[in-house]
Parts: C-alpha cells; sequence; structure tokens
C-alpha cells in the first residue's frame, strides 16, 4: 500500500449538529489524510464557505434551525 493517503489535500467541511457524529466522521477522513473543518450548524458552515471553498461538503439535511439545505444552495 502507498504511503500517500488516500484524502492528502482534500479539504472537507462536515456539518453535522449530533458531537458524536463529527468526532467519528472527522476522525476517519484525518485518519486518512484529509483537511477537516467540523460544525454543528449551517449558520457556522454558511460562514465558512464566505471566506473558504472545501473540495467535499458533507452535511446533515435535517438539522434544527437554519436549513441545511440552504448549504446547498450556496454551494450549488
Amino acid at each position: 500500500m502507498s504511503h500517500r493517503s488516500r484524502l492528502s489535500g482534500v479539504r472537507v467541511l462536515v456539518v453535522d449538529d449530533a458531537r458524536y457524529v463529527l468526532d467519528v466522521v472527522t476522525d476517519m477522513l484525518q485518519c486518512n489524510g484529509a483537511n477537516v473543518t467540523a460544525v454543528d450548524s449551517a449558520e457556522e458552515a454558511l460562514d465558512i464557505l464566505q471566506r473558504e471553498r472545501p473540495d467535499v461538503l458533507l452535511s446533515d439535511l435535517s438539522m434544527p434551525g437554519c436549513p441545511a439545505r440552504r448549504l446547498l444552495v450556496v454551494v450549488l
């Protein structure tokens, strides 16, 4: 197996209101070389998307407050 991680250099924004999901997904992605930003609300994700563009957005679509589907509108 190659020493280079599969996700080396890939920037991922993970959005989920469940802390345990954020922790597990973040750990899995980082173990494979991804640069992860993890937030627990769509509002925080929208703030981040104003400043930077991740390569991948991984989001829960059923969070309270600001609908996560709004993230899709911003990204698309």
